[in-house]
């Protein structure tokens, strides 16, 4: 009796690409946040050796690094369960062992980061 209409089917489509890009901006923004963390771990290392116990500087730089790596895991995570819903994902996403592997890198970067902040 209700049968799904053509304008139906592609107003789905469309609330679905709506759906999808918003978890990409979403991904993105977590990506961005750790990037940021990352950088103010490194800048707190280098820049602030000689303005205060080294441990307190150096314990900071570190939890902020931390920060950032653990963004990147978590970004992953909260879009892998958020785009679990499609099946199969819509036309034109972006496949899931890309953005596995992206949040992987830059997770790998993060730990030379963390390197660099103990040797500073």
């Amino acid at each position: 009796m209700n049968e799904p209409t053509a304008a139906g089917n592609r107003q789905q489509e469309l609330a679905e690409q709506r759906t999808l890009l918003a978890e990409q901006r979403t991904y993105s923004a977590w990506l961005r946040t750790g990037l940021a963390s990352a950088a103010t771990g490194l800048a707190i290392a280098k820049l602030m050796r000689d303005d205060g116990p080294a441990l307190l500087i150096d314990s900071l730089a570190v939890l902020f690094v931390l920060a950032g790596g653990a963004m990147y895991g978590l970004a992953f995570w909260a879009y892998k369960n958020a785009v679990a819903q499609f099946a199969p994902l819509p036309a034109g996403s972006i496949r899931l062992w890309m953005l596995g592997l992206l949040s992987a890198v830059l997770f790998l970067t993060t730990l030379v980061g963390l390197v660099l902040v103990l040797a500073l």
